[in-house]
């Protein structure tokens, strides 16, 4: 069991305040696009710890952390104000050929020999020499413009951030990589193998953004290039026509045009090439989901895609039979 701290569970199972149930953990791939993209950074890193390796801000520090004259901060005082970017400081001399005795230098921070390279490590040192290299390095300006225009030209520096592990775009790309889409689609498919019109499936997602854009491809053959509420959605749609599929975000509802109920509270426009509405409710959001919850128990809809928010606004159904949270890894545990 991956959740150790929810220790209570079989607990409130043996009370009846929680069904008997199994946790499974989907592992999703990126796509082979992206795939591509985290290749082509890890070339960018290589060239730039080349380069970086020639710089003569690397040889001032080599030259003061090892012989320590002029003003230089005697490195056992660094090391107990900044151990881990000390170490990594270390590290990245020695990656670099700027150590001759590993063992010597490891001594400055307590231990017989220094650790591996990794991203991780010659990330912080970087950073590290970025921000402080004048201030506790005795750096020059100049040597740390030479430094900030050689991780610039490999794309691993921006915005006063070094990203030898991952860049914003990366990490964009594999938050709201569309191979979870395959992954859902997967999942779903197999409940609903399982369950046939039994299935009563409530898909919990954090991805809401670009919800328009991605709006304008239901009903097509289009690919989606991230996952949102309508992906997630159209993914499920195209999956099997005869499943009932709903959206019920925020700033998003979706229902299947016959089970919307004529009144003077609710305004629908169809989704073209679809079975589909896109619902407006004239009155709070509770309304939206009480709507949803009726849909949902009449059998009207099997597979709800919903945020974390319906447990606080009245989201009240034992007839779940199955929960899907396609959000991020964090917030699962």
């Amino acid at each position: 069991r991956l959740d150790s701290k929810i220790d209570i569970v079989p607990e409130l199972v043996a009370q009846g305040q929680v069904c008997p149930h199994q946790d499974y953990v989907y592992f999703s791939y990126l796509t082979p696009e992206k795939e591509q993209a985290f290749t082509k950074h890890k070339g960018h890193v290589k060239e730039a710890l080349k380069e970086v390796g020639k710089l003569e801000c690397m040889k001032s520090i080599s030259y003061y952390i090892k012989y320590k004259e002029k003003a230089f901060a005697d490195p056992y005082k660094l090391a107990k104000r900044y151990p881990q970017e000390l170490e990594a400081l270390l590290v990245l001399m020695n990656y670099c050929g700027e150590i001759a005795s590993e063992k010597e230098v490891a001594a400055v921070i307590g231990c017989k020999e220094l650790p591996k390279a990794d991203e991780v490590s010659l990330q912080t040192a970087l950073q590290f020499l970025v921000d402080e290299g004048e201030v506790y390095l005795f750096c020059s300006k100049k040597e740390i413009e030479e430094l900030k225009q050689v991780l610039g030209k490999h794309r691993v520096y921006r915005e006063k951030k070094v990203s030898l592990v991952l860049n914003e775009e990366l990490q964009d790309s594999l938050i709201s990589s569309p191979g979870k889409l395959k992954s859902i689609e997967d999942i779903v498919a197999r409940e609903y193998g399982s369950l046939g019109n039994d299935l009563r499936m409530l898909i919990f997602t954090d991805f809401m953004q670009d919800e328009k854009e991605s709006l304008d491809k239901i009903g097509t053959d289009e690919s989606f290039d991230k996952i949102n509420g309508a992906g997630i959605f159209e993914t499920v749609r195209r999956l099997d026509k005869t499943l009932n599929v709903g959206v019920l975000l925020d700033n998003l509802i979706i229902l299947p045009r016959l089970a919307v109920p004529q009144g003077t509270m609710v305004q629908t426009k169809a989704l073209a090439g679809t079975s589909y509405v896109k619902v407006e409710v004239f009155g709070s959001h509770r309304e939206a989901v009480e709507l949803a919850n009726e849909l949902f128990r009449e059998g009207k809809l099997q597979v709800l895609i919903g945020t974390k928010t319906l447990t606080t606004e009245g989201w009240k159904v034992p007839y779940i039979n199955t929960l899907l949270l396609a959000g991020f890894a964090e917030d699962m545990v």
